[in-house]
């Protein structure tokens, strides 16, 4: 399949293959793209709306309308579709076997579609246990862009140290090319609010490596940055407050967002999901700054100058305070921003955000200056 064509969610199951039976789904769009196709099955479907991770006021209402709507079996005018799968398919085979399913049978799915305007569009897959539990998360894309990014996660949660406060065990991992995929346990719980700073700094300063201190411009996603910036007479200087400065390095998410957390509801500890940008010694600081920033972007949708404030209330909080101390960051909270506004402008280059993520970084390559 060529890389440039749009990659479907039925892509996922299009073989050459005979298919020898279909599976009814119900089809949730978002602009007009499929976005959450859920089980067939009200019951099911109401628990696989824990697949969509809801920010925005509206949209939260509408996730716990559907889901009561569904619980009560009222009528829900979702598109239903009948999805023809092989089970002999080397990735059906996979997933039926993730769960344990018996000679024959096939698990109860939903999936979360990822983004169709971003290269290496992948997939979310929630599969159902025999009892009709969430019981696995399988992750999955078509082509190279998506297999990269897949074959990155992996490759962290590899080497990841055990025992980690917040990161999911890798339970198994796919790879038929096409398509590819990783498994992780379902972990149950919403997204936090934007506002938690006590769990974001006892998480953010386990994954501290206390231990040692080394100069920031060793850290690769430095010279990743550097290597980015080079033209740009406004890093150059900021570059200069940061040659002598040495700091504790850090696990580092790169992607560490309300959305990519999940919270026990019985313990209330974080599991945090997506590790495709993961690094073993990041830069510290910059999950946190993400954190807030990108929610303050994307979801809160503030002025840059309002978001501006919000951060200076961040640097002046208890927690983040004993956070940057603790790292070798304290003292250098704005010089520290405009880097990582660097990093997101420059080396991340989201899809979304891009533009108001520039309009920050002014204001901040002004502060570090003052």
């Amino acid at each position: 399949m060529p890389e440039e064509a749009p990659i479907l969610w039925t892509d996922l199951f299009r073989t050459g293959e005979q298919p020898d039976f279909q599976m009814q789904m119900r089809v949730l769009k978002k602009h007009g793209e499929p976005f959450l196709i859920l089980p067939g099955s009200a019951a099911l479907a109401a628990e696989a709306l824990s697949l969509y991770p809801a920010q925005m006021g509206k949209a939260r209402i509408a996730k716990s309308a559907l889901r009561l709507a569904l619980q009560l079996r009222f009528p829900v005018p979702l598109e239903r579709v009948n999805v023809p799968i092989s089970r002999n398919d080397p990735l059906p085979r996979f997933l039926a076997g993730l769960v344990g399913a018996k000679p024959g049978k096939f698990p109860k799915l939903a999936i979360l579609a990822g983004n169709p305007r971003v290269q290496g569009r992948r997939f979310v897959i929630l599969l159902f246990d025999a009892n009709g539990r969430p019981a696995m998360v399988v992750k999955t894309g078509i082509g190279e862009s998506a297999a990269k990014l897949i074959r990155k996660e992996i490759a962290f949660l590899r080497s990841a140290p055990t025992g980690v406060a917040g990161l999911p065990t890798l339970r198994s991992e796919f790879a038929s090319p096409p398509v590819e995929a990783l498994a992780l346990d379902f972990v149950a719980g919403n997204a936090p609010t934007a506002e938690s700073r006590e769990a974001i700094g006892a998480l953010l300063g386990a994954w501290l490596d206390r231990s040692r201190r080394v100069p920031i411009t060793e850290l690769a996603a430095w010279q990743t940055l550097a290597a980015s910036s080079t033209s740009d007479s406004r890093f150059q200087a900021l570059a200069a407050r940061f040659s002598n400065c040495a700091v504790s390095p850090t696990i580092a998410h790169g992607d560490f967002v309300p959305w990519n957390i999940k919270v026990s509801p019985k313990d209330g500890g974080w599991k945090v999901i997506d590790w495709e940008r993961g690094e073993l010694s990041g830069v510290p600081g910059w999950d946190w700054l993400h954190y807030v920033i990108q929610t303050g972007i994307l979801v809160e949708k503030l002025p840059s100058a309002d978001l501006a404030r919000k951060m200076e209330g961040l640097f002046g909080d208890r927690m983040f305070q004993d956070y940057a101390a603790a790292a070798g960051i304290k003292g250098r909270e704005n010089a520290l921003t405009a880097a990582y506004l660097f990093h997101c402008v420059n080396v991340v280059r989201p899809a979304e955000g891009r533009e108001a993520a520039e309009r920050l970084l002014a204001i901040f390559c002004e502060r570090a200056e003052g």
